[in-house]
């Protein structure tokens, strides 16, 4: 984030300007300019975020040799939101000096923003506890919902009060499961929306996760999804223990981590019992193409996912998925009927002889087959 010129004291601002001499500019950027704390701080900041080379380099460098204490008491006097969002970004993992940021009242909502999406489960609790900067800002829902550090007892609440208050959370991918989760029942379904099963108890046959335990498996998974993938047999395994910790969680649980997880929890808990958990993964905002085509080839997916991906028409735009849900069991006929005319006589003929297809598949490609041979 830039720091505007504006922003560095008067008495400053034409030696840190780039009419000033580079030299002069370069002194400054190596802290061998007599000067206050905070202004020493905000000339280094603008230097830092307007410059290239060896000029914003050595003025981080500057920075990083300022003790924590000192930035932290900076920041804690200063009115300057450029100066603020500049310092969330730098100093993102030192917790004092985030603290002091957030109780800043001069700080953007943007910038608690951006922060509420990286901190720690410590640092997301004090950003929950603005309710005036959740309700000004409704997007610190998201934030708040999608950090793998927050707490569940914290994603509920904030999400109370979002609701609570009337705020617009429509854009928040999942929203529909999320409210459900949390609430036990559903908001209005829009025009065009498959309606979730409304049914979120369970009979609970196993210990659940407690609080930490949730929190490291959800950072497990936004980890993993992160760096790529290891190896076959350490994948496995994760998979299997990963298995066997969705096991013990709750339904608002699994829907979180259908939400925020990796490809390996999507897998696991799109075969989920509860409608609003399986439906929950294809909100998922990391949910590729790729992952669309293994579901819509596998036999134990729900009908309900089916359906859905069926009516998603950016996924069905790809032959392969298009081919795969027209063989699939739980596909509806109206849209095996629309995609099967634009097949080709080779698939079209193995359909008509398949016996891995229904009846009506293969009478169906048998008709289509006749009509194109027809028209030749």
């Amino acid at each position: 984030m830039q720091v505007l010129l504006d922003s560095v004291p008067d008495s400053i601002r034409p030696r840190v300007s780039r009419d000033a001499p580079e030299q002069l500019r370069m002194m400054i950027a190596r802290a061998m300019v007599p000067m206050g704390p905070e202004d020493l701080f905000t000339a280094l900041a603008y230097l830092a975020s307007n410059e290239e080379g060896a000029l914003k380099e050595t003025a981080l460098k500057s920075l990083a040799d300022i003790p924590n204490a000192v930035i932290q008491g900076v920041i804690e006097e200063t009115r300057k939101s450029d100066l603020l969002d500049f310092a969330i970004h730098e100093y993102v993992k030192e917790e004092s000096i985030v603290t002091s940021i957030i109780l800043n009242t001069f700080a953007s909502d943007e910038c608690i923003e951006w922060a509420a999406r990286q901190v720690s489960s410590t640092l997301v609790e004090l950003i929950a506890t603005n309710q005036e900067r959740i309700t000004r800002h409704p997007s610190l829902v998201e934030a708040i919902y999608y950090n793998p550090e927050s707490p569940m007892a914290v994603v509920s609440r904030v999400f109370e009060t979002a609701v609570r208050a009337g705020l617009e959370l429509n854009h928040i991918p999942g929203y529909r499961e999320i409210y459900l989760s949390i609430f036990g029942t559903s908001p209005t379904v829009k025009p065009g929306e498959i309606p979730i099963e409304e049914n979120i108890e369970e009979t609970v046959t196993t210990e659940l996760l407690d609080e930490n335990d949730y929190v490291n498996a959800l950072r497990d998974v936004v980890t993993a999804e992160e760096s790529g993938e290891g190896e076959e047999e350490e994948e496995e395994t994760q998979r299997e223990n990963l298995y066997a910790k969705i096991g013990r969680m709750n339904v608002p649980q699994r829907v979180r981590m259908a939400l925020v997880g990796s490809a390996t929890a999507r897998a696991i808990l799109i075969k989920d019992s509860k409608q609003v958990v399986c439906m929950a993964v294809l909100s998922n905002p990391q949910l590729s193409e790729k992952e669309i085509a293994k579901f819509s080839k596998n036999k134990a997916i729900p009908e309900v996912i089916i359906h859905s991906i069926c009516r998603n028409r950016e996924w069905t735009k790809s032959p392969q998925i298009q081919l795969s849900l027209i063989t699939h069991p739980k596909t509806p006929p109206a849209s095996i009927n629309r995609w099967i005319r634009s097949m080709g006589y080779k698939i079209l003929k193995d359909l008509s002889k398949s016996r891995e297809v229904s009846g009506y598949v293969s009478r169906l490609a048998k008709n289509v087959l006749a009509q194109k041979e027809r028209k030749k």
